[in-house]
């Protein structure tokens, strides 16, 4: 018996905001005249900031053997234009986007730059989501924070949670971005309008919440 294969590639920071899991994906192998399936099963939750794309991750039937581990292909997602992103039995919505300001302590910032330890970031944040979605009553979850610069009036990282009700939405939300905070290894930079130009790192290292 043939196992499913595991492909990962990336799409634009662009283009992000329409793929979810679920989707069905078209796939061309090199040298393979066929066609062949698969859906999305995972979306990283970081932008890769060198190139802002983010990897998306697909599973593909593989009943005839045709694929091989290691093999180089071209994916196409199909996504629904008139579908939105947040796919929920829900009638309350929350969304918070952290989004850069010309200001903090001391001289005017003129942007951010954001970096991480991008596998054990995202190791992370899956688990804060599964374990928030389990404790609170909520259904969809979606999170993405960005890498490299973000310019003022941008958004750095956005949060939806869809639930029956508000307060589960906004507890979970809430939840989320404290421990985003507290425990991602995601660092951040401010780049200072000041004298000379400058910059200086913001916060502490991951801590565990309290």
């Amino acid at each position: 018996r043939t196992h499913p294969l595991r492909l990962k590639f990336s799409v634009p920071e662009r283009d992000a905001a329409a793929i979810r899991v679920g989707q069905v994906t078209r796939i061309r192998v090199e040298g393979d005249p066929v066609e062949h399936t698969g859906r999305v099963v995972r979306l990283s939750p970081v932008f890769e900031k060198q190139n802002r794309t983010l990897t998306v991750e697909a599973e593909v039937e593989n009943r005839q053997g045709r694929l091989r581990a290691g093999s180089f292909a071209t994916a196409e997602i199909l996504v629904d234009a008139h579908q939105p992103v947040v796919l929920a039995p829900a009638s309350a919505i929350v969304t918070f986007a952290g989004v850069t300001r010309d200001h903090n302590d001391g001289p005017r910032v003129r942007g951010l730059a954001y970096e991480a330890y991008v596998e054990m970031a995202e190791s992370l944040m899956t688990r804060i989501l599964d374990e928030v979605a389990a404790r609170h009553a909520i259904g969809t979850v979606r999170v993405r924070h960005r890498l490299g610069a973000v310019p003022i009036g941008e958004a750095s990282v956005i949060v939806v949670v869809g639930a029956p009700h508000r307060g589960p939405a906004f507890d979970a939300c809430r939840e989320i971005m404290d421990r985003l905070k507290n425990e991602v290894p995601i660092f951040k930079r401010e780049e200072l309008d000041a004298p000379g130009g400058g910059s200086r790192w913001v916060g502490e290292l991951p801590r565990e919440s309290r």
